[in-house]
């Protein structure tokens, strides 16, 4: 009976373990984010939700627009961050081919993934809260890069986002 109580809590673990904590939320803007991206000597402001915005030069010609969010989830002890930027609008439910795609991508990417909410296809990276400069940088230029790949792709001349 024992080994059957320790069973099923090793496995119901790894269910609870990926739940986000938001019960405890930080200013509408985090310092830490602040000093880093000053410290990068990157140009950003805040949108209407104290997000972090910031524009990138992806190619010659093209950009794209990226967001810190200032708060952040918990798991475990470890604090977490995301940093993300929209590809294309999308209008759909259901399974389809571009979601699949997607899903497919996903397992080429060392850091992100894309997901799909209500209006938009997003390209999301997780990083520390308290992410060194370098890491920030990484994770910021890769998700503008990667997005920005997908708009091209999507929408041709357009650059929306």
């Amino acid at each position: 009976m024992r080994s059957v109580l320790a069973l099923a809590l090793f496995l119901s673990a790894p269910a609870f373990a990926q739940k986000a904590d938001t019960a405890t939320k930080p200013p509408l803007q985090d310092l830490r984010v602040e000093r880093t991206l000053n410290e990068l000597g990157f140009v950003y402001e805040h949108d209407e939700t104290g997000e972090y915005r910031l524009l990138f030069e992806t190619t010659e010609d093209r950009t794209h627009l990226v967001w810190v969010r200032p708060d952040t989830d918990y798991l475990l002890n470890m604090e977490v961050r995301e940093v993300y930027a929209i590809a294309n609008e999308y209008i759909g439910g259901g399974p389809g081919a571009i979601p699949m795609e997607l899903l497919e991508a996903n397992g080429q990417f060392v850091l992100g993934a894309w997901a799909i909410d209500e209006t938009a296809i997003v390209f999301v990276t997780k990083i520390r809260a308290n992410a060194s400069a370098a890491e920030l940088e990484a994770a910021l230029l890769a998700t503008a890069s990667t997005a920005d790949e997908l708009e091209a792709e999507l929408t041709g001349d357009l650059d929306e986002w």
